[in-house]
Parts: structure tokens; sequence; C-alpha cells
């Protein structure tokens, strides 16, 4: 599974559209473990820009602090469940969490 968190210094950003980067996660599930990461450079804000570049790269899961309902149901469009209400704490621990 690849997961996809916004970053912002190093944390969680509190805003996914406004991000600095993306840390991409390659989990595996059944062993609960993360198999790689690496950061991607964040677009620029525009609606539908991000879901469609997450899709690109495989993601089948967004963690964020907060979005909006049409955000969500653009990743839903592509198949990307989105996960908001996260406080802002570093990625792996996240992840972890997330397992």
């Amino acid at each position: 599974m690849r997961i996809a968190i916004p970053i912002e210094e190093k944390k969680l950003a509190q805003h996914f559209g406004h991000c600095e980067t993306i840390e991409l996660f390659d989990v595996d599930v059944a062993t609960q473990s993360i198999i790689s990461s690496q950061a991607i450079d964040a677009p620029e804000h525009r609606p539908g820009l991000l879901p469609r570049l997450l899709a690109d790269y495989e993601v089948e899961v967004i963690i964020a602090c907060g979005m909006g309902n049409r955000a969500q149901n653009l990743f839903a469009d592509y198949r990307i469940k989105a996960i908001t209400g996260i406080t802002k704490t570093p990625p792996k621990a996240i992840i972890e969490d997330y397992m």
C-alpha cells in the first residue's frame, strides 16, 4: 500500500494544498511495516491537480489534518481514501499509528 502525507517543516502540513513536499510511504500491510519512503515536490495549489498526481504515483491513502468535502470527493474519484483530523506530528509516527 502507498500512503501520502503532505509535509511542511518536516511535519504534517496544516493545509494539504499548501504543503512543501509530499512524503510517499510504501507499507507492507501484512507485517505493518514501512518498506520505503520518498519525498516529491508538491505541485501548485489548483483543485484537482494533487489527486491526479497522487493517482499517477499509485497512492491509495492520503492522511491530512483537514480537507473539505470537495477535495475528499476529488480524491475518491481517483480511488484514494482521505483520512483527516490528524494532528501535526512527524510523518513516520502518523504511518505507524495508521497501521
